[in-house]
């Protein structure tokens, strides 16, 4: 079977059953509804990219396990070229969109998840990694269930409920469910925080995201590593609360 392309991707997505709601309204053809369609275009860019000769390098690997020619993001790694090749097709990707395109995550969990099977069945023998679990893959539409779950629960590049999606009478106990927070935090306060996050990261105060995008593939474990060395979590904490007028 030949690679998935751009528009083949987007038809895909016509084709599925979803019940999406925006802001507190059901929304009908998601597909191309304005404020959908640009992190659509994103994910449709690393499927282009993959047509596109002078790009065939860095896009597309061969398969390990069907030997066929496949889309990186599907990819398996298995040598320190393939990592490289990685790093540098999530720059390029970062580069042509200046955004979030949304399949890294993905890649990097069904590559963690095989590899962590093996060592756990190679240790205790049990059979994990012969499930396939690996083939798992969060690469389509934002809102395919797997992918809604892992935005919803806390992931940095956040598809985040609203409000009204919360005090909505037909989805607002799915919101409170998949959102809740520790035992003793209120949901809507995890929503105030990740909606402080997003902000200055994603939205009107993030004036350095777009550099960082396009930039590409940076490392927040390093960015973590100094951040906890020079900075009073405790009180950055506080800031944050004293911004939301959080009391807890």
């Amino acid at each position: 079977m030949a690679l998935m392309t751009s528009d083949m991707y987007i038809e895909s997505l016509r084709k599925l059953n979803m019940e999406v709601y925006l802001l507190g309204e059901k929304i009908e053809n998601p597909v191309d509804h304005p404020m959908i369609r640009p992190s659509l275009n994103s994910v449709a860019m690393t499927y282009k990219l993959a047509e596109q000769p002078e790009y065939e390098d860095l896009m597309t690997a061969t398969s390990n396990l069907t030997g066929k020619k496949i889309n990186r993001f599907t990819h398996l790694h298995q040598n320190p070229e393939d990592l490289s090749k990685k790093v540098k097709m999530q720059r390029l990707l970062g580069q042509k969109t200046a955004s979030c395109f949304q399949r890294c995550v993905g890649m990097d969990a069904f590559n963690a998840v095989y590899s962590t099977t093996y060592e756990i069945d190679k240790k205790y023998g049990t059979e994990y990694f012969n499930a396939n679990v690996c083939k798992q893959n969060v690469t389509r539409f934002p809102y395919e269930i797997t992918r809604l779950a892992e935005d919803i629960t806390g992931g940095l590049f956040v598809t985040m409920p609203s409000e009204r999606d919360l005090e909505h009478p037909e989805i607002g106990r799915y919101v409170e469910k998949y959102l809740a927070a520790v035992e003793g935090v209120p949901t809507k306060t995890k929503m105030k925080v990740l909606r402080l996050v997003e902000n200055l990261t994603l939205g009107t105060a993030a004036v350095g995201y777009r550099t960082e995008s396009m930039h590409g593939a940076g490392s927040p474990q390093a960015q973590r590593i100094m951040i906890s060395r020079q900075s009073d979590l405790n009180h950055k904490k506080q800031l944050a609360k004293d911004i939301l007028d959080i009391k807890e």
